[in-house]
């Protein structure tokens, strides 16, 4: 149940219902014994957070990885204003993992200063450097 505690965890956000849903779900695809370990998890907020912030750092990790290891890559960029009204700089990476090809957000950042051509270049140039994947693999933007 060590996998499935770590899903649990990481949608649950610590609602009441979503335990009882949960444990309804689990006693009917798995068994009874299995939804009453639902209710020794570690729902605190900082737990929740804490589990959260993991798995958003693993998943980066793997995008970069995958990134590092596949032959070219593509870049799109988005720019969006959020509810402050805000520039948020929005960047997706396409690339071929295994047979398909994937397209995943590869950053977002908000655009504290300007928004020139030459502040979004340096905002992505920026990243790129510090997890160390080469700009040569870019073959489009």
């Amino acid at each position: 149940l060590v996998g499935f505690e770590k899903i649990v965890i990481y949608v649950l956000y610590g609602k009441k219902l979503c335990v009882k849903c949960v444990k309804d779900i689990v006693s009917c695809m798995i068994n009874g014994e299995s939804a009453k370990k639902i209710d020794g998890l570690q729902l605190s907020n900082n737990t929740v957070s804490s589990r959260i912030k993991d798995l958003s750092t693993d998943m980066e990790a793997q995008l970069i990885n995958r990134l590092k290891l596949c032959s070219e890559y593509v870049l799109q960029m988005d720019e969006s204003t959020d509810i402050a009204g805000l520039a948020v700089l929005l960047v997706f990476a396409r690339y071929v993992h295994n047979t398909s090809i994937e397209k995943d957000l590869l950053m977002c950042e908000y655009l504290l200063e300007k928004t020139t051509g030459e502040d979004i270049f340096n905002y992505i140039n920026n990243y790129i450097t510090k997890h160390e994947i080469e700009w040569k693999k870019c073959t489009d933007i």
